[in-house]
């Protein structure tokens, strides 16, 4: 493997998998009050996709909540293979589909002020969609499914970032040409989570803001062998 990266993986089996998220292994990361609702911020993740999902609208969800309406549930997914950052009713979609089977970065922004919601697919802008309304409501965000549950990542991430500000274009840029983990003092900095694997099979996610250590299930984690930076 290439130095030592883990990542997250809610792939194997689709059964397997379900097992995992029923028991929230893949992580619950907070409230959508707390991080999301009402404000600017900016989400990146770098993940490879195994296989577009058939069922749930083709969804593979990055982050989600598992309650909903109209304007209070978060989706950050792929439907049918293309991103799309979801307030449920209140929705962009990126202008093409990622590849499978590919490490890529993934930008997802709401800007308060502009009112609008921007998706950048490896550093580039890729959907923007305008006279968008804030997200609302306070739910639980959970890593790898949302809505009624399923819908599952179906691949590996491999880093997950979020932000209380709207990054710039050339922040994101920078964020994918790096690769790394953003610098502590990053403005607006919410949460920076890896996922860790030690020698005797215990896994667990690490915060770098907060330093909150989360275990894992052994299933959940797997070693990098092809990381991206």
């Amino acid at each position: 493997h290439v130095g030592g990266q883990v990542a997250l993986t809610a792939v194997v089996m689709q059964t397997r998998v379900a097992g995992l998220c029923h028991h929230k292994d893949l992580g619950k990361i907070g409230r959508t009050g707390d991080l999301f609702s009402g404000r600017s911020f900016t989400v990146e993740a770098w993940v490879k996709i195994h296989a577009f999902n058939v069922d749930y609208q083709g969804d593979n969800t990055i982050l989600g909540t598992t309650h909903f309406s109209p304007g209070t549930g978060l989706a950050l997914a792929l439907r049918g293979g293309t991103p799309l950052l979801c307030f449920y009713y209140n929705d962009t979609y990126a202008s093409r589909k990622v590849v499978l089977n590919r490490w890529t970065h993934l930008a997802f922004i709401y800007d308060l002020d502009a009112r609008e919601q921007r998706i950048f697919i490896d550093g580039e802008p890729a959907g923007v969609g305008e006279n968008r309304e804030p997200l609302s409501g306070d739910c639980d965000a959970f890593v790898g499914t949302w809505a009624n549950g399923g819908r599952f990542l179906n691949g590996e991430l491999l880093l997950l970032n979020v932000w209380d500000v709207a990054r710039t274009p050339l922040q994101v840029q920078e964020s994918f040409s790096s690769g790394g983990h953003p610098a502590e003092n990053s403005e607006g900095l919410a949460a920076s989570w890896t996922f860790h694997r030690e020698e005797e099979g215990e896994c667990f996610r690490l915060d770098a803001v907060s330093g909150v250590r989360e275990e894992f299930s052994a299933h959940s984690v797997v070693e990098v062998e092809d990381s991206p930076f």
